[in-house]
């Protein structure tokens, strides 16, 4: 009788040798406080938005919002204490009382009883650019249950020279709708640059926003505003931008933060608002 032999590749019988469980330490990182405060010359409320981090490995954590934090605002040779209000889950203080001035710099500083505190700079750039914009609106498809259109925004603006400069751009559209007899406000997209090659000039730019309207629904107005930001508020919204997500073939893209013990962005804009009617 022949013996019938098997024969397992080498290979494989060296990594079944080596296979077993891994049993790694992984230290637990402690969570630390996160600031998110955007301040403009334009705004009648400073808000400021503050929890806790979720560390990746450790105990899961209540990161919601803060209701326990003393954050201070400071600036203007004086300095404001912003209050928590539960219906926006925000520490706020009225812009009437502590203005946000063009050109100045603000220090914001958050403590919380636990013994964690963490703080951030920023410096408001000097003024809002020169602005104007056009809209040229197109029905491009209707019937009896509504329409689409798109409408094209041309704007233009003069760029301080001397000096790097940097831009958002964001459109929202104001819809009515019937049913709640609501206006609401959507954002569309923006665009974000900076004046490379083109400092000290009249910079012109196009955005084409498209929409649906159904059911008794009307889109009643575009509003667009120009945001002149300062590096902090650029580079914050620049890593948004380049986020991926959870696309696992994307290249990991880090949050900015410009928080000192801490996470979360303290940046500042001098913006300019136009609404073009329909």
């Amino acid at each position: 009788m022949k013996k019938i032999l098997y024969f397992l590749p080498l290979f494989f019988l060296a990594f079944t040798a080596c296979e077993q469980d891994a049993n790694v330490d992984v230290p637990e990182v402690d969570p630390e406080l996160v600031i998110n405060c955007f301040i403009t010359p334009q705004d009648s409320i400073i808000r400021a938005k503050i929890s806790l981090s979720q560390p990746v490995f450790g105990s899961t954590i209540n990161n919601g919002p803060l209701t326990d934090a003393t954050v201070t605002l400071y600036g203007n040779s004086s300095s404001v204490l912003l209050t928590y209000n539960a219906n926006t889950d925000s520490y706020e203080a009225a812009a009437s009382t502590f203005p946000i001035l063009g050109g100045n710099e603000y220090h914001i500083v958050v403590s919380i009883p636990s013994g964690l505190n963490a703080d951030a700079y920023t410096i408001v750039p000097s003024a809002p650019v020169n602005f104007t914009s056009t809209m040229n609106d197109t029905i491009t498809n209707q019937d009896p249950s509504g329409y689409e259109g798109q409408a094209r925004i041309t704007y233009s603006f003069d760029d301080p020279a001397g000096q790097q400069d940097f831009y958002r751009f964001v459109p929202y559209h104001v819809s009515y709708a019937q049913w709640s007899i609501d206006t609401s406000f959507q954002r569309v997209g923006w665009e974000l640059y900076t004046d490379d090659n083109a400092d000290g000039t009249r910079i012109s730019r196009n955005f084409t926003s498209y929409y649906y309207v159904y059911n008794g629904d009307s889109i009643l107005a575009i509003d667009v505003y120009l945001m002149h930001g300062n590096y902090d508020y650029y580079s914050f919204h620049k890593s948004i931008e380049n986020y991926s997500g959870d696309n696992p073939f994307a290249e990991p893209t880090l949050i900015y933060t410009n928080v000192n013990n801490g996470l979360g962005i303290f940046a500042a804009a001098n913006g300019v608002y136009r609404r073009h009617w329909r």
